[in-house]
């Protein structure tokens, strides 16, 4: 917020006011602080469909750097191939249900 006020650079005279450039190319001088709530949005949004997701599950790896070959093997396999429709997830999470 601090890049929104008012600001003269003392040695050019040029005055930097966010406010007037709103009104002057989007002819809003509100749009500064639309634009910052439309941020905020965006993030809630986007935590809320995070949230929704998956649990995601990766095996441990060795530290980069070593490079060993894998001590336990995987012996676990899904009988089934798991399906993930990305576009449902995220219709889901904006409405708040799981199906």
């Amino acid at each position: 917020m601090e890049r929104q006020c008012v600001k003269t650079d003392k040695a050019s005279g040029i005055v930097n006011d966010a406010n007037r450039y709103a009104i002057e190319t989007v002819g809003d001088p509100a749009y500064p602080l639309k634009l910052f709530q439309r941020v905020i949005t965006v993030s809630l949004e986007t935590m809320k469909i995070v949230r929704a997701l998956p649990r995601l599950d990766i095996a441990e790896q060795e530290p980069v750097g070593r490079a060993q070959p894998s001590r336990q093997p995987v012996t676990e396999v899904s009988p089934e191939p798991v399906s993930f429709d990305m576009a449902t997830a995220v219709t889901q999470a904006l409405r708040g249900t799981e199906d």
